[in-house]
């Protein structure tokens, strides 16, 4: 989070992200990052939280991933290309608090409470309409302050988790 902070903080008005037709500049990102990591802290993740991000690329992935890191929490990305069953096994196995996907994935995947014990939330990152079993990021982020005090991290907190392939079994967790 740090270099993306240094881009904001020297280079604001430069573009950082092109998604299709969209661009997006430093302060804009950076703006929505934290958004995104004032609503997961205000949704009750804690510093340490694992937050699943699944979907193709898109430029809220990138945000919902450094909102998530911003907060203090696990970044965990999903192979879109996984199987709904590969999927839903990672996010059980690896005991996943929050789930950011794209809402493309949805018809692949069903997340309840009953297949997914441990989630405490799930957001469309690309759409800003509450659908079948998520709300909008838009309109999630719009329901809380737009700062917090964002927690201190060390450099021995644990960033990411990111899957292996699983070709000799099932996938694993490999910490960062």
């Amino acid at each position: 989070v740090d270099f993306l902070d240094k881009g904001i903080e020297r280079f604001p008005d430069n573009i950082i992200l092109l998604d299709g037709d969209r661009s997006w500049t430093y302060r804009e990102i950076g703006r929505l990052v934290d958004r995104i990591a004032n609503a997961l802290l205000a949704s009750g993740l804690t510093p340490g939280s694992k937050v699943a991000i699944y979907s193709p690329n898109h430029a809220n992935a990138f945000a919902c991933q450094y909102g998530a890191l911003r907060a203090g929490c696990i970044w965990v990305p999903l192979n879109h290309r996984n199987t709904a069953d590969t999927t839903l096994d990672s996010l059980n196995h690896l005991g996943i608090d929050w789930l950011f996907f794209h809402s493309s994935l949805s018809k692949h995947l069903t997340v309840t409470p009953n297949t997914v014990p441990t989630l405490k939330g799930a957001v469309y990152l690309d759409d800003e309409r509450d659908l079948d079993i998520g709300v909008g990021l838009g309109s999630w982020i719009r329901q809380f302050p737009e700062r917090f005090d964002f927690p201190q991290r060390k450099s021995s907190d644990i960033a990411a988790i990111l899957s292996t392939s699983g070709t000799t079994g099932k996938p694993k967790g490999i910490v960062l």
